[in-house]
């Protein structure tokens, strides 16, 4: 999720470009809204018309890409607000954890054993891929984590979980082995994740995409 700075400005523009929509009676708000982004591009700085040019704007499909956008960020808004207070590794542990709910295999390098390869776990390693982190005793806030997947499509929804949970990759590595590590910075120092905790989703995400206003 790039654009960091303009995501208070866009999220105003949304919700100001809905409530003309709204105050002309128009009966294709979605549409009528786009519009009025277009129309009112003096208005609005160039990142944040970047960032809305990458929906495809001047596309009625905007909204559909738009609100994969909004739905992304409500996620990563949702588990930012979860782990509230909370140190970095408390943090790591919090998205690692949430990655064995939604199905897939975590383990702390060096303390798993092969009792640990139950049925389900292989089942799951195969479905979802393995996150293993390698270095929990860290003071510094710096992970670094060994994945392990079957196909790209897995290794995308890794690199996705990691984002969606606020913890940001600063390196992303295949040795000659083929081992994937990934070694992370603190996310309690994240800009985007401060931006993330502090801003509101708009109206518009709720309104038009039913995504609840977190």
């Amino acid at each position: 999720m790039k654009h960091i700075d303009v995501i208070p400005e866009i999220f105003s523009l949304l919700d100001t470009a809905l409530l003309s929509a709204y105050s002309s009676g128009a009966k294709e708000p979605v549409q009528t809204a786009r519009k009025w982004l277009i129309e009112n591009r003096h208005a609005i700085s160039d990142e944040a018309y970047k960032l809305l040019n990458s929906f495809a704007l001047k596309k009625k499909g905007f909204n559909i890409y738009l609100k994969k956008w909004l739905s992304q960020y409500a996620e990563r808004r949702a588990f930012v607000l979860s782990v509230k207070g909370k140190t970095d590794e408390e943090w790591v542990m919090e998205m690692c954890r949430s990655w064995e709910k939604a199905g897939g295999v975590f383990f702390t390098g060096g303390k798993d054993t092969p009792a640990s390869l139950t049925k389900d776990v292989i089942k799951a390693a195969q479905s979802k891929g393995v996150i293993t982190l390698l270095d929990r005793e860290n003071n510094d806030g710096c992970f670094t984590f060994e994945i392990a997947m079957s196909s790209e499509r897995q290794y995308h929804g890794i690199i996705s979980h990691f984002d969606k949970c606020g913890v940001p990759i600063s390196k992303n590595e295949r040795n000659k082995k083929g081992l994937t590590f990934l070694i992370t910075n603190p996310p309690t120092q994240n800009i985007l994740n401060k931006v993330v905790a502090e801003t509101m989703l708009p109206y518009y995400a709720e309104k038009i995409n039913g995504i609840k206003r977190i």
